[in-house]
């Protein structure tokens, strides 16, 4: 569900006409007071709001809130010097004329009723360090696969190395293994900047301008694998970079995937959320995230598709 409360009649005469011609796949809602916001907030992915139903909103307020649903893409709508610009960083904030041609785009930019496709560039994120995390791996690069003739996956969870070992679980000396300075090599999606498995030795840990050099070498689509820990800057660089978070949701967690959320809008306000995952619609479902539309998506899926990969390298 999309929310549109902007005060403004040629605003909201543009959508009801736009929505009389059935031009959007997703739910649409215009409201016309702050007050008529909350109903809606648990449906919503997409929320716009103006200036003239947030004057008499005090900034705390409104703080709280987008704090309090770090899910929905929210844009504000407001003039130069407004005290809603404090916020930019943390929301996304427009100024000036708001056109019928960017408030289409903005509108279009995602629709869906529960699911959503990928982009070419994203990153993949799990509120906890499970080791299923290889089953979204499997599906993304599945689905990439078919989008895509071929694109690069980015291992940057020196940690666990989960990416690493899934695509090449025998692993190799020290000496031949390629994970100096995020090198690329070659996979059968393309390619891979690997990471060291858990039981080689770690000299350097990938810096900004690693980073920046991968973000710059672009062959069709692009996946950062950050792992758990959102807290290292090179999660920042990626985060600000790319288009979409894939969630990798397998339990009820609640309160860290709250708080990730939340951080990784922080880092990028324009930053698109799907949930992904053995099952993810319960809890994705509760915080109005959508999940990746695929045919591979459920649990049954995800798990042919690991075990299948398993058993190529195995070989």
């Amino acid at each position: 569900m999309i929310v549109i409360g902007v005060g403004h009649a040629g605003v909201e005469r543009f959508v009801q006409q736009k929505m009389a011609q059935a031009a959007y796949t997703d739910d649409v809602v215009i409201i016309h007071t702050w007050d008529q916001l909350s109903s809606h907030l648990k449906q919503a992915h997409k929320v716009l709001m103006g200036e003239r139903l947030l004057r008499d909103v005090p900034l705390p307020a409104l703080t709280e809130l987008l704090q309090s649903y770090p899910h929905i893409e929210w844009l504000l709508w407001t003039a130069e010097n407004s005290v809603w610009t404090a916020l930019n960083g943390e929301v996304e904030i427009w100024t000036g004329e708001l056109t019928p041609e960017k408030l289409e785009g903005w509108i279009q930019h995602t629709t869906s009723n529960g699911s959503a496709t990928l982009r070419t560039h994203w990153l993949l994120w799990s509120p906890s360090g499970c080791y299923d995390r290889v089953l979204s791996i499997a599906l993304l690069t599945h689905k990439m696969r078919q989008m895509h003739k071929i694109g690069t996956w980015i291992d940057l969870d020196w940690t666990h190395s989960l990416l690493t070992s899934w695509w090449n679980p025998q692993g190799a000396g020290h000496e031949a293994f390629p994970y100096a300075r995020l090198t690329r090599q070659k996979a059968d999606w393309g390619y891979i900047a690997p990471a060291p498995l858990p039981w080689m030795p770690v000299l350097f840990q990938p810096d900004v301008r690693d980073i920046e050099r991968m973000l710059r070498t672009v062959h069709g689509w692009q996946g950062w694998d950050i792992g758990v820990d959102l807290r290292p800057l090179s999660v920042g660089v990626v985060a600000q970079s790319v288009d979409q978070a894939v969630i990798h949701i397998s339990s009820g967690l609640r309160q860290p995937l709250e708080q990730g959320l939340q951080l990784l809008r922080s880092m990028n306000p324009r930053l698109e959320f799907i949930a992904t995952g053995p099952d993810p619609n319960n809890l994705s479902r509760k915080l109005g995230l959508p999940s990746l539309d695929a045919d591979a998506s459920t649990d049954t899926g995800l798990r042919r598709l690991f075990k299948r990969r398993h058993r190529k390298n195995s070989h």
